[in-house]
């Protein structure tokens, strides 16, 4: 081998052993490039999984917040419509007796009022002589009214009494049906539970409207 073929074929190697170091260096580059994406890619994805659960835990924590809010302010609203019932019912409750005395002046709630106490003592009196003790102004058609109500063995006596002026009482075999309003009214606790329950389902159903 001359020197010239010598230099060439070194000149052959030197360029194919620069060719694979740059092959090599390409790969290398290639593969630290994707490897680089690779690292981006995870870091976006945690970044974005950890952005996703910080607005989760935001979200979750606001509507806590909202809802315990609400619920507070629902429970100011009802303690203050509550506080508003019973005032109204400490005031309004000394009238309830003037409210019903003003029905036993009105013809229809008068009927009424006769005919469910009639049915009251049909239930709770035993039958015999009963005695029908009724205010002054008492009339020809509550009389008859009662008699039709009342069990036709009942042996009535109709006596006026200046006592009261509204109601009637009956008296049969030492028992007391009283229908008078004092007495319709003594249970004071248990009206007041009435009307305060009344009043609470009236404030629902506005604060529901």
């Amino acid at each position: 081998m001359t020197a010239t073929h010598a230099n060439a074929h070194a000149d052959a190697l030197i360029r194919e052993i620069e060719d694979e170091g740059a092959m090599e260096r390409r790969a290398i580059a290639e593969a630290a490039e994707k490897e680089a994406a690779a690292i981006v890619r995870r870091a976006f994805a945690d970044v974005r999984r950890r952005v996703h659960d910080e607005i989760a835990a935001l979200r979750h924590d606001s509507e806590r917040r909202l809802a315990r809010a609400a619920a507070q302010i629902e429970t100011e609203r009802r303690l203050r419509d509550q506080a508003r019932a019973a005032e109204i019912l400490h005031t309004g409750y000394p009238h309830l007796i003037h409210f019903v005395i003003e029905r036993w002046t009105q013809e229809k709630p008068r009927q009424l009022w006769i005919a469910s106490m009639a049915a009251d003592a049909r239930k709770r009196l035993s039958p015999g002589p009963w005695t029908v003790v009724h205010p002054r102004e008492w009339t020809a058609e509550d009389e008859a009214q009662l008699c039709a109500a009342l069990p036709p063995e009942a042996v009535l006596a109709f006596n006026a009494t200046d006592e009261f002026d509204v109601g009637f009482r009956i008296l049969a075999d030492g028992a007391t049906l009283d229908c008078t309003p004092e007495r319709l009214l003594a249970a004071e606790s248990a009206n007041q539970a009435r009307l305060l329950a009344e009043m609470s389902a009236e404030l629902d159903r506005g604060g529901s409207s």
